[in-house]
Parts: structure tokens; sequence; C-alpha cells
């Protein structure tokens, strides 16, 4: 039986982050640099920001605020003190253009925006346009001390040029916000677990986003849920890496808020296509935890300073998001000693469905099993169960299913059956364990000759080769006839293997029309900032 939250208790959500900030208050909680604050710290920060929002900005229960920033210290702080003043938090992807940004703010509603001054230019535009009440910035140095935040500013205005000029009517300081306020102010304000806690925007990888509502239990539901998964194997003295953005919501629930109940330290990196960076992060900060995308790992494999590390520290690393390919695990568990965790979510999921136990020992080629108070079942086209084994769409129930997409109620009831059960859109099958295997997206599936081909069997198979980095399979449509188009990126782009021979190689493996003729060499796949592969845009 699966047991949804109690959705008139007071927020679980918050009282998980105030248990974490005053059992573990002189732990550090969150080091960006060489600058750390400790629970203790965010704790009054965020309560300060929070007062600030109500008693400055005026903000009343269940407005929405938008956060547009990369993996900063301000990011945390502003997100809790969100939470504290009972507003919803929008979180948002900082390389948003500036129409990107504004539908997303008109269709949230949102009239508050917490950045950086690197991307407050944006909103020069926006401000009027949008009505905006305020444009809360700060600096990228703005917790690193006077002397380095200055040093900072100095080198992205003079050196990299990446500070555009800019004057905004509503512009407010964010050091104005975290100074000292009442905190009994926050007493007056009744938040509860079914109070929204995000509106987290999905679907960019294929097509236009849609508002996910996740309330405060569906978040505190999930942080419990891989708490029972993780138990007894996390202490306050391990370090978690966090190298994908922090909008996204991997990072945003599972490395924000997840390891917080243990009190571990999260070391915020500020950009992890800086692959030089993240890998002198690695040898400095010595992290025990990492999550991670399939192509982030490949990509730290594939450089050499980070196989010169002697010793790596690494306790167990997890990747979601995408497929995890075998040949990267095995790589990784070469390198470090370790394989890599592999899991299953989604933003409607808040996010963690399935995961493999921390344990493993080698790859794993399923998702693992369901969170504990979790339920999996596949269904067909007519939305019947099917057997063991069959491929079919995966739906999902539990506590940490979503209310709902923001001001779309018809997709909410395609997605959200009149059960609870949400249809994810993914295609995949449990064993007879009870494990899931992810097979690909609905979307992605391509129809040759009125046989289904999926994508990821002809990617994972190209793959094995060695002169082969990356692959991606999308549907090619002429004439009303669909086939399938390869894009691959070879090692060696002067010289790549030569089509023919990848035809053949891909014939010994897979059924004729499984078999791509249209084949493309390409210097890189296009990617989202968090590593996923856009198939959209090929």
């Amino acid at each position: 039986m699966v047991e949804l939250y109690d959705a008139n208790k007071d927020s679980e959500l918050l009282k998980i982050i105030q248990s974490a900030c005053t059992e573990h208050k002189s732990n550090k909680a969150f080091k960006f640099f060489d600058k750390s604050i400790t629970y203790s710290e965010l704790d009054h920060l965020s309560n300060n920001f929070a007062v600030n929002l109500i008693e400055k900005l005026g903000v009343k229960k269940g407005d929405r605020i938008s956060l547009l920033m990369p993996n900063v210290i301000q990011f945390p702080i502003a997100l809790i003190g969100i939470f504290k003043a009972g507003c919803v938090a929008v979180p948002l992807n900082p390389l948003y253009t500036e129409t990107e940004i504004e539908k997303s703010m008109e269709d949230s509603g949102a009239k508050i925006i917490v950045t950086l001054d690197l991307f407050a230019h944006k909103f020069i535009n926006l401000e009027k346009k949008l009505s905006l009440d305020a444009v809360i910035t700060s600096s990228v140095g703005e917790h690193l001390g006077a002397l380095k935040g200055f040093v900072m500013q100095l080198i992205l205005k003079h050196v990299k040029k990446a500070l555009p000029k800019y004057s905004l009517d509503n512009e407010i300081k964010h050091s104005s916000l975290i100074e000292n306020r009442n905190a009994d102010k926050l007493k007056e304000i009744k938040i509860i677990n079914n109070d929204l806690a995000f509106i987290q925007y999905t679907g960019g990888t294929t097509g236009t986003p849609s508002g996910v509502m996740l309330s405060h239990g569906n978040v505190s539901s999930n942080i419990q849920q891989t708490y029972e998964w993780t138990s007894n194997e996390l202490t306050s003295e391990d370090i978690i890496l966090t190298p994908l953005p922090v909008y996204h919501i991997l990072s945003l629930v599972g490395n924000l808020f997840c390891f917080m109940r243990y009190g571990v330290t999260n070391v915020l990196v500020l950009n992890a296509r800086d692959l030089e960076s993240l890998s002198k992060a690695i040898s400095k900060e010595k992290p025990t935890i990492m999550t991670g995308v399939d192509t982030l790992f490949a990509a730290l494999l594939r450089l050499p300073s980070f196989k010169k590390i002697k010793k790596h520290s690494f306790r167990f690393c997890v990747a979601g998001g995408m497929a995890l390919r075998r040949e990267i695990c095995e790589q990784w568990q070469r390198v470090t000693g370790i394989p890599i965790i592999q899991g299953y979510g989604l933003s409607e999921a808040s996010p963690v469905v399935t995961l493999n136990t921390i344990n493993v020992t080698s790859f794993s080629p399923t998702v693992g099993s369901p969170l504990p108070n979790t339920k999996i079942k596949i269904i067909d086209e007519n939305f019947n169960q099917v057997a063991v084994g069959e491929v079919g769409q995966v739906c999902v129930y539990g506590p940490q299913v979503m209310q709902g997409y923001w001001k779309n109620e018809e997709k909410t009831k395609f997605t959200i059956d009149e059960e609870g059960w949400l249809r994810t859109g993914d295609l995949g099958y449990l064993d007879s364990n009870g494990e899931l295997t992810i097979v690909d997206r609905m979307k992605d599936l391509i129809i040759v000759s009125g046989f289904n081909v999926f994508p990821s069997e002809i990617e994972d198979t190209v793959n094995q080769r060695e002169d082969i980095l990356e692959a991606a399979a999308v549907s090619h449509v002429e004439d009303g006839i669909e086939s399938i188009k390869l894009f691959l990126v070879p090692k060696n782009i002067q010289n790549p293997p030569n089509k023919h021979e990848i035809i053949d190689y891909l014939s010994e493996f897979l059924a004729p029309y499984k078999v791509p003729k249209n084949i493309h060499f390409i210097n890189e796949l296009p990617k989202s900032p968090v590593g996923k592969i856009l198939k959209r845009e090929l």
C-alpha cells in the first residue's frame, strides 16, 4: 500500500531544512571556490532573505519568484528564503534568451527575479514589459570576501568581457536582503505540505516547456525516500560535488536537499563545461559523492588531468537524466575504483523514481528498483498493464508524483490518470525482480515499414566501436516515408570511419530495418546545459 503525505500538515520540507540547520549547525553546508557557509549561517541568511521579501518587497504567500542563477551560494540562500516566506520558487536556466525568460515568467506570473549581474541586462526590456516588482542582483564573487570578490569582478568585466552594462529601475541588491531582520515575522506564515514549493519548467529537450507543480509534500517525500535508500551509508563527513546546474531538478532536489539531512558539505561548481576546473575541484576538494549525466562522466574520462589524479576519494557516483552507457561506467570504474550507480527519475516525480543500491560492484543495465512507497507499472497503447518483460509506457504512483502542470489542466489529465498514476512518456519494462529497464522515449520511437525501432538500440550498438565517441539516431521523413538518420561523433573528425563500414558493423547486430543508411559525421552533438542530447536540433 502506497501512503501519500498528509496534505494539511505543516511543511515537512521546511522541517527537514530546519532540522539539518540545527543538528549540523557548525558543519559547512555549501562551498564555492574557497568560501563556505555553515548550516547555521544558511539558516540565518535565508531567514533574513525571507523576512526582507515580506517587509521590503511585500510578497504574499503563494507568490511566484523566479531564480536565474548558476551554482553559487546565493542560490540556496534565496531558494530556502523563498520557501520560508511561503512563496513558490521558479528556477530558470541562466542561458535562456530574453524571449524564453519572458515566456516562463509570464506563464508563472512571477513578478520578482533573483539573478546575477552577469544576466541583469536581459531584464532591461523585460522589467517594464512584465511589470516586475524587483530584479534582485548579486555578483559571482559576492560571498568570496572583499578582495577576491573584487578581483573576480575585474576579471569578468575587463578580461572576459562578461558583464554587459545595464540600468534597471527596480534593481535591489541581494546583499541588502540578507541583512539582519526580525525572524519572528516568519512565525506568522502557515505553510503546509500541499502548498506549492516549485514550478519547475521541463520538456526543453522535446518541445515547449511546461510548468511542473511540485508541492512541499512532493519534495519532502522524495527526500525521505532517498534517505531510506541511503540509510546508514552517509555521514556528515561526506562531501558532495555539484557540477550539474542547480536549476535542474536532479541537482535542485537531489544535491541541494536529499543529502542535507546528513549534514554533508555541498561543493558548488560554477561551470561544469569548464572540465579542467571541474577536474581540479575533484582533486582538491576530494568529494565522496558526485551526481552527473553520462556525457559529463564521459567528458571527464577523456581529460588527461582527470586520469592523472592518483587516488580518487569517491564512495559512490550517481548518473541520471539520460541513459548510462556500459562502456562509460566500466571506464569510470577502472579509473576511480567504483562503478556509477544508475537511477531513473523525471521532474514530474520530484524527481527520483528508481535507484540501484549504493553497494553495486559493476555496471547494472537496469535503473534499479522503485524507491520506498513507490509503485511502477508498464502499460500498452490502450493503457492496459502488460506482462513482466514486455515493453510499454512506464507509469509511476507515489507521494512524489506532481500536482499537475501549471495552468494546463488538459495536459495534466492526459499525464495523470484518475487513479493518480503518472504516465511518464518513457518506454521500459520490469524484470522478474521488479527492476526497471528504460528502453527509450516514446517521442523518439522511429517506425520503419511498420516496425518499431528504438534509437537507443542503434546508439548503444555503434557506441561499442572505439572510433566513435557519441551517437544519436533520429527520425527522418521524406515524401511521407519514415527512415533513420544517424549522427556520429568520431574520435578523429579528420579521418572518420567509412560510412559503409558503419553500416556493415550495425548489420552484424541489428535487423535490416534497424540499420540506418543515412549517416552523418559531426564535431559534436547539440546538448542542453545539463548535458542531455537535444535530438530535436538534429
